[in-house]
């Protein structure tokens, strides 16, 4: 691995919850190491305030119900967070592949709706969310990443090292 943080693991053997790699990966310098699970709507679809102690929203079981429950939430002006955590075994063993193409079709190709990133990218646009620099005049990105907010409820899109006047 190396050290730094862990963009992408796999649990060993299925065992999700074995403390004892989590704690040598702590140990050894790692961060960003997570348990799994499904929390399915507990904080309104809120980015993860503990990046090592948040989970997923839905399942195998659950993907289509919860994110009927997201696509329904109201927009607030604040970033919303609906990812799932499946194994293509999960799919096999309950039998409902079916779920998932009514999903894809449901909910894929929207990119005017959804951004599709990985759970990485998505912390970092958070971290450069809260590095913009507001003032009365302008709204400034001073990051390397191309973000995209609403003033006034027009969509604007701030390059990196730009500015937006109000």
């Amino acid at each position: 691995f190396g050290k730094g943080n862990v963009e992408s693991y796999v649990w060993p053997y299925c065992e999700q919850n074995n403390k004892a790699v989590i704690e040598h990966l702590n140990k050894a310098g790692y961060y960003g190491i997570r348990k799994t699970g499904s929390t399915r709507d507990k904080t309104g679809f809120s980015l993860p305030a503990d990046r090592t102690a948040w989970s997923y929203n839905a399942n195998h079981l659950e993907l289509l119900d919860v994110m009927e429950k997201y696509e329904q939430y109201p927009d607030d002006g604040e970033l919303k967070f609906f990812a799932f955590g499946v194994h293509s075994i999960d799919w096999e063993r309950s039998g409902n592949w079916n779920e998932l193409e009514e999903f894809a079709q449901k909910y894929g190709n929207r990119p005017e709706d959804y951004w599709y990133a990985t759970v990485r990218d998505i912390f970092c646009y958070q971290d450069a969310v809260n590095e913009l620099k507001i003032t009365e005049e302008e709204i400034y990105n001073p990051t390397d990443i191309t973000l995209y907010i609403k003033v006034d409820g027009q969509r604007v899109v701030l390059r990196p090292r730009s500015g937006y006047i109000l």
